[in-house]
């Protein structure tokens, strides 16, 4: 297709009403008749209308485009196999009539299998309609097909740009933007940083026919000639250009001022807009619509959204590469975040030591309203979630498993997010039935990311373990370090992070993979060989026994209080809070057994007795977490002492009696 006929050389305009009347009046005005509506499909949408069609010829060629090849075929394959001339126009213009005669008389699927197929293209950008005609607008208003700018009276950004010479560059443009925003929930006072980094990619332009890399202006070829522009409700914006300050364009549209200017980047550049936007938004809680543009360069955007210097929202949001399969969606074009106050929260594993917590401080929030917990209480317990729920909230406890696909694909649909901690735990268990462990925490994983995916995205929060990181001598423990299981159950953690991290990719929805490390407080019950230590120290404290220690009680871990986890599951949660990379979840604080142990004589105020025994088998050394991933995400936290913590689980303890008999919840590690 000829670079004068793409929509953003028609108009800069991120409302499709606005580029569908420019496309009317153009294509009228060169007698085309009457126009009834105008159909955005890019090459996303367009491999997939070609998966319903099947294979068809590439006009005057040996070429044909199929499910697999179309996308790249559009974006750029056409100008190596098509002559750059009228008669290459033609051929793109035929073929794009074809595939749209050949979809409009196939056998279709179903509505069930078409809205699969289709609403992810809808949801994520690639596909969307507009007409004049009041009739069918309703009917696409209530399809989703619509893609008006959103209405909100929260903040909005919305980042456009236009290619303005006649080429094909932007598929060779990378982008990077960060929207860090300062505001009071008292007054409503907004101060926000938006910077933007676009770096030229094309490499060596004379390899590249001119319709691709050419420019009429005289400007070097492959020099990327843009006009970014920003929507904000913010009249009071400035700008910076690589560090000098530069004055933009300004214009209203829809009730928003668009701030606008011109940049060049040539081959191999990188230009960096900082932009500040001043304001005032309506009080109480954050809300903020984000609103890209399709792009044929790949995209990422980084939110970070502060109350009085701390960090409530970062969330990234990865972009679209152009070298897709037709499979791999990004997020939605028109994203909001912010808080919800009619939050479903699915809880797997809900029953167990972290999960009944869990569900507890869910209960507590005001933006839950339901608290589903599946669980099949082999280590969990019924009685953990007695007592909790509330007037304004229920919890519904679901006994069953994470294998069960059906059960976990119902149960995802009803949630608005989902905390997945269902897991065989502890490290000796799976040394000694290592296929349970797999099984259970591997193929669970990957139900609830396929109910996830089916279900159209829903943030995710995963469980992954601090012993995929082995036995490294290295302390602090920092993400960066190559990960080194040496138990089955550090297997299936590592193996279900890099799956959590791989869908959220592939199929764009929130997620963080939580390392947890050694999680302990209240429900966290002794009384079977795999018990984690504090639980195990305090029941035989408590019993008058001595207390037992694997090893010589130097071992060091970054004990971590069960009340310090759940506030931050709760609020990366309800948050739609997402990382690209596996996040360590304690503190960075280490402690030996022995001080363990020390610090109960103090609770306690007697001497204990204390039996040594031989190490366990997969046991790491020593253990510490680097926070700073943490901090990065959420900003500073404090976290509750172990001499607290201690008190505070000790105190359970006493309330529940020290028969453990039954006890059967053992931490996850």
């Amino acid at each position: 297709m000829a670079p004068g006929r793409y929509t953003q050389n028609w108009t800069s305009s991120p409302d499709l009403d606005v580029v569908a009347a420019a496309a009317t009046n153009l294509l009228e005005a060169n007698g085309r008749g009457h126009i009834d509506g105008v159909i955005y499909a890019d090459p996303a949408a367009l491999a997939e209308f070609v998966a319903l069609t099947g294979p068809i010829p590439v006009p005057g060629t040996v070429a044909e485009i199929n499910a697999t090849n179309t996308e790249a075929f559009f974006t750029r394959d056409q100008f190596r196999v098509l002559g750059q001339d009228e008669a290459g126009d033609e051929a793109i213009g035929e073929l794009t009539g074809e595939i749209f005669d050949r979809l409009g008389s196939a056998d279709l699927p179903g509505p069930r299998e078409l809205g699969e197929r289709f609403g992810p293209l809808v949801r994520d950008g690639h596909l969307a309609m507009a007409t004049g005609e009041d009739g069918d607008r309703a009917l696409l208003d209530r399809l989703g097909l619509s893609a008006p700018l959103p209405q909100t009276n929260g903040d909005l950004l919305a980042i456009v740009e236009r290619n303005k010479a006649p080429n094909k560059l932007d598929v060779f443009l990378t982008r990077s933007h960060a929207y860090d925003v300062a505001w009071s929930s008292d007054t409503g006072a907004r101060i926000a940083t938006l910077t933007s980094t676009y770096t030229n990619d094309v490499g060596d332009p004379a390899r590249l026919p001119p319709v691709v890399v050419g420019n009429e202006s005289g400007t070097p070829i492959g020099t990327q000639i843009r006009e970014v522009s920003i929507l904000t409700p913010s009249l009071n914006v400035s700008l910076e250009v690589d560090g000098e300050r530069t004055p933009s364009r300004l214009a209203l549209e829809e009730g928003l001022y668009r701030h606008s200017v011109s940049v060049e980047i040539p081959p191999g550049g990188t230009v960096e807009l900082r932009w500040r936007l001043e304001g005032t938004l309506p009080s109480g809680p954050y809300d903020l619509t984000l609103v890209r543009p399709a792009n044929a360069g790949t995209s990422d955007t980084t939110v970070v959204v502060r109350d009085l210097d701390r960090t409530v929202i970062d969330e990234t949001v990865p972009g679209h590469a152009p070298d897709h399969q037709p499979s791999e969606r990004t997020r939605p074009m028109h994203e909001t975040t912010g808080p919800r106050h009619d939050q479903h929260v699915l809880v797997t594993g809900g029953a167990g030591f972290i999960g009944s917590n869990l569900a507890e401080r869910l209960v507590a929030d005001e933006r839950v309203v339901r608290v589903i917990v599946l669980d099949d209480l082999s280590t969990g317990r019924r009685d953990n979630l007695d007592g909790v729920g509330g007037q304004d909230t229920t919890v519904d406890l679901v006994e069953g498993t994470v294998l069960d696909e059906a059960l976990v694909t119902r149960l995802v649909a009803e949630a608005t997010a989902v905390v997945h901690l269902a897991a065989i735990p502890s490290v000796p268990r799976s040394v000694d039935q290592p296929r349970p462990s797999m099984t259970t925490n591997v193929d669970g994983t990957v139900n609830v990311l396929e109910a996830i995916r089916a279900a159209g995205g829903r943030p995710l929060v995963f469980a992954s373990s601090s012993s995929v990181y082995g036995a490294a001598e290295v302390l602090p423990k920092t993400i960066d370090l190559a990960p080194a299981p040496l138990s089955p159950y550090a297997v299936s953690k590592l193996a279900g992070e890099s799956a959590v991290l791989a869908w959220r990719h592939c199929y764009g929805f929130p997620a963080v993979p939580f390392r947890f490390f050694n999680v302990y407080g209240p429900r966290q019950r002794a009384g079977d060989a795999y018990a984690a230590a504090i639980p195990a120290f305090l029941d035989a404290a408590l019993a008058g026994r001595p207390i037992p220690v694997n090893g010589d009680g130097m071992q060091s871990r970054d004990f971590t209080y069960v009340g310090d986890v759940t506030d931050v599951l709760a609020e990366v949660a309800l948050g739609g809070l997402d990382s690209a990379r596996p996040v360590n979840l304690a503190f960075g604080r280490r402690w030996t057994l022995l001080d363990v142990i020390a610090e109960l004589e103090t609770l306690l105020g007697r001497s204990l007795d204390v039996a040594f025994g031989p190490d366990r088998p997969g046991d790491v050394r020593h253990s510490q977490a680097d926070p700073s991933g943490l901090e990065a995400l959420m900003g500073p936290r404090e976290a509750i002492d172990l001499a607290e913590g201690l008190g505070r689980t000790a105190q359970w303890w006493g309330a529940e009696g020290t028969d453990s008999s039954v006890a059967r919840a053992p931490s996850t590690t």
